[in-house]
């Protein structure tokens, strides 16, 4: 997966990964987001090339990747708090939690 150009955070001095408007508008400055804490479950598969894979039932557009477990973690991290910032940047409600239903079917083919 391509990941977003980094970016120093001007309010923070943070390098940080660029979200889909800064990088769509060159850059520009976003609104904050809200301190109020979000809480999301994710679904963490192991890749085929090594590492894992995390996707979020609730933000279908999150989807990141890392080495190891933690590495992938920390980038979902990232990813959710980029995610967010670019739906209230947009004007978007952010979702509620998903819990996703996982069922085992068999079939003959």
């Amino acid at each position: 997966m391509a990941q977003a150009p980094m970016h120093r955070d001007s309010a923070s001095g943070r390098r940080r990964r660029a979200s889909v408007c800064e990088m769509k508008a060159g850059y520009a400055e976003l609104p904050p987001m809200t301190s109020q804490p979000h809480a999301f479950t994710v679904v963490w598969e192991l890749a085929e090339e090594g590492g894992f894979v995390v996707t979020a039932p609730a933000l279908p557009e999150l989807g990141t990747q890392g080495d190891s477990y933690d590495e992938a973690m920390a980038n979902a991290r990232e990813a959710f708090e980029l995610v967010i910032e670019d739906r209230l940047a947009r004007g978007e409600p952010i979702s509620a939690d998903v819990e996703p239903q996982l069922e085992r079917i068999t079939v003959t083919a």
